[in-house]
């Protein structure tokens, strides 16, 4: 590439005229070197827009990029896969507790309502009331108190408890 006078004036001004008149004399030996070594253009694109070379470069690298994303992705998917089989697995195994459930608790219900069972609550029957006074007393004592600031006689008896 040869350089016009604008530059070569620059140049002088820049490096000074000796080390200018070396550079500009290497000039054709440089140029023929960066040939031999197989470059084709200074930039990234080359400047008639036709980069063969670099299009190539981005394809291969694009095409590696592309590749590893694939396996990596496909890793992960088998990874989740055995887990989402594993999720799957328990739930089966829930739903099927569930249904065990509610037919034990059918068969506890139609038990119960063959036997008429009634849940457990304190007995109303006259056979089990207490009428021995001695026993009465007893009780009576023991949650019969004086209250000290009136000084009556209080009763913490439960409720329902005969007098």
């Amino acid at each position: 590439m040869e350089l016009n006078e604008a530059k070569k004036k620059y140049m002088a001004e820049v490096f000074g005229e000796e080390r200018a008149g070396q550079i500009l004399a290497d000039w054709e030996k440089r140029g023929k070197a960066l040939e031999a070594l197989g470059v084709a253009y200074k930039d990234f694109v080359a400047p008639d827009g036709n980069a063969d070379a670099l299009t190539e470069a981005r394809k291969d690298a694009q095409d590696t990029a592309e590749k590893a994303f694939g396996e990596l992705l496909s890793d992960a998917l088998e990874g989740g896969a055995e887990a989402i089989l594993a999720a799957t697995e328990a739930v089966k195994a829930a739903k099927a507790l569930d249904v065990k459930y509610d037919a034990a608790m059918k068969e506890i219900d139609a038990l119960r309502a063959e036997m008429q069972l009634r849940p457990r609550s304190a007995s109303q029957s006259a056979e089990t009331e207490v009428k021995d006074t001695a026993i009465l007393d007893t009780m009576k004592q023991q949650f019969t108190r004086k209250d000290g600031f009136w000084g009556t006689e209080v009763s913490d008896l439960p409720t329902g408890t005969p007098v």
